[in-house]
């Protein structure tokens, strides 16, 4: 349960009220997808974000394997189905640990080319042409914090 209600009691308590109706203090709360925690960090979303890429990728697995598709095709569905999910609203947690994120992009590299675990990760890239999703977050940071920068400068955002 994400909600957890904690209240502060006594005298001076102190909580926000609004036409006498107190507002609850939560420990964690979800907008559009996106878990905002009470202690500014944003391991909750990621590991969210991972549990959904994980679901999507089962049923992904599940049509490759019954429909025989070349590797090339494969990784194309991945960026197209699961990279989205596991980027999601990266631009404002992309700057922390994304090993998480990572481990998930491994995993489907070493299983779709049937390698070991203890396959060096730079031969796994190198092998298949790709870069790390932590590259492809960052990239997406910088973008979005260069139309934050030449946006409008009417908007809130600005």
């Amino acid at each position: 349960m994400y909600r957890k209600s904690i209240f502060p009691t006594g005298p001076c308590s102190g909580y926000f009220k609004i036409e006498n109706t107190p507002i609850e203090y939560v420990s964690s709360y979800k907008y559009l997808g996106f878990n905002f925690a009470k202690s500014g960090s944003y391991f909750t979303m990621r590991r969210h974000l991972v549990n959904q890429a994980n679901k999507a990728l089962h049923l992904l697995y599940k049509r490759l394997y019954n429909l025989h598709l070349p590797f090339d095709l494969a990784i194309k569905l991945f960026d197209h189905t699961i990279v989205p999910i596991l980027t999601y609203s990266c631009e404002v947690w992309g700057y922390e640990d994304l090993a998480l994120i990572e481990r998930v992009h491994c995993n489907i590299l070493r299983k779709l080319f049937k390698l070991r675990k203890s396959a060096p990760l730079y031969m796994l890239y190198g092998e298949t042409r790709r870069y790390p999703l932590s590259i492809v977050i960052k990239s997406k940071i910088i973008g979005y914090w260069l139309s934050l920068l030449k946006g409008d400068t009417s908007k809130l955002s600005f």
